[in-house]
């Protein structure tokens, strides 16, 4: 997981996560890699009421948009 990450996460990170990381984390821990994903229109501030589901959403969302093309 990304606890011991926490303070290094960066959006090549978060490219690499795998489906299982991202279903298996915390709610902390998805609103952490969305914020490292800086997606323009995701407002950061609302993302704490959102539910587990709509986080791993966004966080598989994050990992796509962190992601170099080849």
């Amino acid at each position: 997981m990304i606890s011991s990450m926490e303070f290094s996460l960066k959006p090549d990170t978060v490219a690499t996560l795998s489906d299982r990381e991202i279903h298996t984390m915390e709610r902390n821990e998805l609103i952490q890699v969305i914020e490292a994903a800086r997606i323009p229109f995701i407002d950061e501030s609302r993302l704490s009421v959102q539910d587990t589901d709509t986080l791993q959403r966004l966080a598989f969302l994050s990992r796509q948009t962190s992601s170099t093309p080849e």
